[in-house]
């Protein structure tokens, strides 16, 4: 499960305390600066990634709210901040996604954009967003437009099985995109990949791709990744709502750039068990379980360890939103890209 509604572009956000945390989906930013340095700041803007979600500093973690809380309040489109998590700080170099100075007018796509020292070429690829009724789609769209793809959305079967570049979107409960899938999308998603297709589920698009959930009773997924979707325990506020930690990174061309140096406790000779990742946002009740080794690519815990980024082969998802996940969520998108382009062919 993942609450969010849609909202209008370029909502601002404001830092709140946990316990009053209401996230909406479709008022956080694409790279969001709340806190940059001057250099930064002085920067030219994207509109469409107003300020709000910053990703915390290394080593924090930010709580969800008290249990029963809905990611709900479009209106002040205001995105859950930890407040014990403490400020924000962003590297001027590498969190806040470098602008195109000459463009002047922040409204413009870059020609190119430089995330963490990648450059996307504009117009690369043609990205179609598959609009399964409910999604974030305005803030996935404006994201790769931020990294200079043309972006797409779509519900009618005939483009999405002439794509190469299929982003799987979703937000709320299971059931209702899964069934506004089933018939021809399905059969055009089926046979994009047939033909060589990429595709990228986030959030609840994310847990579509696994063979199965038990929200609100068993409903059957797309079955391209396994694993089951169930629910995070009790003991813990549920939904998870907030930034939180990846860890046990694996190998693979989508986190390239997203390693942090792990806590050693302070001895720089303690072996390092778990590889750790940046923070990234998440708004979700339900999450993948059982899902092998081989597949899960890293983790997140929230009460239990999840599958937090998933993929084999051409087909690969997230559970949080890195539309939604500054510097570091881009850049996650940009690794997608480039592997849908080619650079990492043959993985």
């Amino acid at each position: 499960m993942s609450d969010g509604r849609d909202g209008a572009a370029g909502g601002q956000a404001a830092e709140s305390d946990p316990r009053a945390a209401r996230a909406s989906h479709e008022h956080a930013p694409v790279d969001g600066s709340a806190a940059n340095d001057a250099a930064a700041a002085s920067a030219a803007q994207d509109p469409t990634a107003a300020s709000a979600a910053q990703e915390p500093t290394a080593g924090s973690e930010a709580q969800a709210p008290a249990a029963g809380s809905a990611a709900q309040d479009a209106a002040a489109g205001s995105v859950a901040h930890d407040a014990a998590a403490g400020s924000v700080a962003h590297d001027a170099a590498a969190g806040s996604v470098a602008h195109d100075a000459a463009a002047g007018s922040a409204a413009q796509e870059p020609a190119t954009v430089s995330v963490a020292g990648r450059r996307a070429p504009a117009a690369r690829r043609e990205v179609v967003v598959v609009d399964a009724g409910v999604g974030n789609l305005g803030n996935v769209v404006r994201a790769f437009q931020h990294l200079g793809a043309a972006a797409t959305v779509t519900r009618e079967a005939r483009e999405v099985a002439a794509a190469r570049c299929l982003i799987l979107p979703g937000v709320g409960a299971f059931a209702p995109p899964r069934e506004a899938l089933r018939g021809p999308l399905e059969a055009a998603l089926g046979g994009a990949l047939a033909d060589g297709a990429w595709l990228l589920g986030i959030c609840v698009g994310f847990q579509l791709l696994f063979s199965a959930s038990e929200e609100f009773g068993v409903t059957d997924g797309l079955g391209l990744l396994p694993g089951r979707v169930t629910r995070l325990p009790s003991g813990v506020p549920v939904p998870h709502i907030g930034w939180n930690r990846l860890h046990d990174l694996a190998d693979h061309p989508l986190l390239a750039g997203l390693r942090e140096e792990a806590d050693r406790g302070g001895d720089a000779a303690a072996p390092v068990a778990r590889p750790a990742g940046r923070h990234f946002y998440f708004v979700h009740g339900y999450a993948p379980d059982d899902v092998p080794q081989d597949v899960c690519l890293a983790r997140a815990t929230h009460g239990r360890g999840f599958a937090a980024v998933a993929g084999r082969g051409r087909v690969m998802g997230t559970q949080f939103h890195p539309e939604r996940s500054g510097e570091a969520g881009l850049r996650l998108l940009a690794n997608f890209l480039e592997m849908a382009d080619g650079a990492a062919a043959g993985y």
